[in-house]
């Protein structure tokens, strides 16, 4: 996690994002790249393994979206909506590119353990990336209004919950 949270005031918020935030996700993501050169040599080394290199890579990104979606959400930040929409954006400006970057490598898993006949990474990849597209439900999109109704509260009675029961 990053070594701070804010505990309050838009600007605080803003400098945790550029101060904590952001240095704690590119050490997350050069880690990650880091794997992603192992993960590489190892596919290439033993072609075999290629869909297996790619689930994990894709996993690995899925994972730190995980992490920093479930941050806490600081009380003081809490009781204030414009604080709170600050600190949710901050959030999601940064997850977003992660979630993205995870579901191509899944889709590209999914092909590539198509192409070899590999029908259980195959499988693996494709119900990973479908769960990340706009389809699967849990798309960028849908997921960012999942983590606001958490973070924010559950959306209005009316057809947002109606169209919400209709995804289950």
């Amino acid at each position: 996690e990053p070594a701070w949270y804010p505990t309050g005031g838009t600007e605080e918020t803003s400098r945790w994002s550029r101060e904590a935030l952001a240095p704690w996700l590119r050490e997350q993501q050069r880690s990650i790249q880091e794997e992603e050169a192992r993960l590489f040599a190892l596919a290439q080394a033993e072609p075999e393994l290629q869909p297996m290199a790619a689930a994990l890579d894709g996993a690995l990104y899925e994972s730190l979206v995980a992490t920093l979606l479930a941050a806490p959400m600081p009380a003081a930040i809490d009781v204030d909506p414009e604080l709170r929409a600050v600190y949710v954006e901050a959030l999601w400006g940064s997850a977003e590119p992660i979630l993205r970057r995870a579901a191509e490598i899944y889709t590209r898993c999914a092909e590539s353990a198509a192409e070899r006949g590999d029908d259980a990474w195959q499988g693996f990849c494709a119900r990973h990336a479908h769960a990340l597209s706009r389809e699967g439900g849990a798309g960028v999109e849908t997921l960012r209004r999942e983590i606001l109704a958490r973070r924010v509260g559950p959306p209005p009675a009316g057809p947002a919950i109606c169209f919400e029961g209709a995804r289950a």
